[in-house]
């Protein structure tokens, strides 16, 4: 099942409860547009002979209306909702971080990634399966500067310790009370800073425990991973399962 990234979720929560709240002008504005729509093609139906490229014509108005629409709802949305424009910046991280893990798999740089594992006391954003790194932990942030060092840092922390939390669980053995396999795979916090803040970012930065990188620098601190070899039928495994633990938290919700 398709789950949604933490950001996006809340987003759309938040938009769906301040349209609850506009609901008339949002009806009034979204009837103009209906009435223009409606005109215009009923006069180019009735109006008697008109040019093969009229149709076009009405096809890109239409289009051009809808999107208006759509365009101002959201504009509008964002400017007067307190904390969207943070929601959507963060969505902007995760989809960032989720286009370089996929150049990555297919780079073979990772077995494969989970998105989006929502826990009760916390969102871990990305559960990466590395070829040789272990599991990584991915914490994706959107700045425009970084004045949260801290915080950043405390967060991939809590995220990591969360993460560690759920390998113990999927990984404990089912048989005579021993270790599965892949029960001492290591687990590695990372923060990915996307936006202009990323230009402040050093090659990488260690602080606590925890390392930082800029978005652009992803791929590369992937590639350089040569150590905690991860079995690709341990991997698999591990992906499938974490896959399944996601749904059953989508769905318990």
């Amino acid at each position: 099942m398709a789950v949604r990234p933490y950001s996006s979720r809340v987003l759309g929560d938040r938009f769906d409860e301040w349209a609850a709240r506009n609901r008339r002008p949002i009806l009034v504005v979204g009837g103009w547009a209906v009435v223009v729509l409606v005109a215009s093609t009923v006069a180019l139906v009735i109006g008697g002979e008109w040019p093969p490229w009229a149709w076009y014509g009405l096809g890109l108005l239409h289009a051009g209306v809808v999107g208006a629409f759509v365009f101002t709802l959201q504009s509008v949305f964002v400017a007067t909702d307190g904390k969207a424009i943070w929601h959507v910046r963060g969505a902007w991280g995760e989809d960032n971080t989720r286009e370089t893990l996929r150049k990555a798999q297919r780079g073979k740089l990772i077995w494969g990634w989970v998105d989006s594992v929502n826990l009760q006391r916390g969102d871990l954003d990305h559960l990466v399966v590395s070829r040789s790194g272990g599991v990584v932990v991915i914490d994706s942030k959107w700045r425009n500067q970084i004045t949260d060092h801290a915080e950043i840092i405390e967060a991939a922390k809590r995220a990591a310790t969360r993460s560690d939390g759920v390998m113990r669980t999927l990984l404990k053995a089912e048989r005579g009370g021993h270790r599965a396999k892949g029960n001492s795979i290591r687990v590695t916090p990372l923060v990915v800073i996307w936006g202009a803040a990323q230009a402040e970012v050093p090659e990488v930065v260690r602080a606590d425990g925890v390392e930082v990188v800029s978005g652009q620098g992803l791929l590369a601190w992937l590639g350089q991973r040569d150590e905690d070899p991860v079995n690709e039928d341990v991997a698999r495994d591990l992906i499938r399962r974490l896959e399944v633990y996601r749904d059953q938290l989508a769905d318990s919700r």
